[in-house]
C-alpha cells in the first residue's frame, strides 16, 4: 500500500468507501468538539441551563469517540478498526430502530428525521464494514450486517427476558 508521510492512501474501492465514513464521522466529531451546542440542535437535543456538564459530555463522549475511531481508520486503513467502526454505525442505526419501536410517543416514533437517520447510520456502518468482509471468506456486507442484526436483536429479547427462539 502507497503511504504519505507514513500513513497509508486507500487503493480500493472497498477502502476509499470505507474512508469517507470515517472522514465523515472525523467530521461529526470535530463538529461536536468545536460546536457543541450546535451540533446538538442538529440532533434535536438541547441542554438545560441548570447542568451545565452536557457540552462537556457531547464534547467528551460524542466527539472523543467519533474522533478517536474515525482518525484511528483513517491513519491506519486496517479492515478490523474499519469493522469496529462499522459495528457502531450499525449498532447506532438498531438503537435508533429499537427506540422508534419502543419509544413511539417520543418524536411520533417512525417519523423523517428517524427513517432518515437510521438510513444513514446505516449506510456509514456498511460502507465502513465492506473492507472487513475481504477478511470474512468474500461474505457479502449485507450478510454481515443480517448476521450482526440478528444477534443483537436475539440479545435485547433476552434482555427483556424473551426467548429469541
Amino acid at each position: 500500500m502507497d503511504t504519505i508521510l507514513g500513513i497509508p492512501i486507500p487503493f480500493t474501492w472497498p477502502e476509499r468507501v470505507a474512508s469517507i465514513s470515517a472522514l465523515i464521522t472525523v467530521l461529526f466529531g470535530i463538529c461536536l468538539l468545536v460546536a457543541p451546542s450546535f451540533s446538538l440542535k442538529l440532533l434535536r437535543l438541547q441542554t438545560l441551563p441548570d447542568v451545565p456538564g452536557a457540552l462537556s459530555e457531547a464534547r467528551g463522549t460524542m466527539a472523543g469517540f467519533y474522533l478517536g475511531v474515525g482518525l484511528l481508520a483513517l491513519l491506519l486503513q486496517q479492515p478490523l478498526i474499519f469493522a469496529a467502526l462499522a459495528t457502531g454505525w450499525i449498532f447506532t442505526a438498531f438503537g435508533r430502530f429499537v427506540s422508534m419501536l419502543l419509544d413511539p410517543k417520543l418524536l411520533g416514533g417512525f417519523n423523517t428525521f428517524n427513517i432518515g437517520s437510521m438510513i444513514f447510520e446505516a449506510t456509514l456502518g456498511l460502507a465502513a464494514l465492506w473492507p472487513a468482509t475481504e477478511m470474512f471468506s468474500g461474505a457479502h456486507p449485507l450478510e454481515l450486517l443480517a448476521n450482526s442484526f440478528m444477534a443483537a436483536l436475539a440479545t435485547l429479547l433476552l434482555a427483556m427476558g424473551l426467548s429469541p427462539v
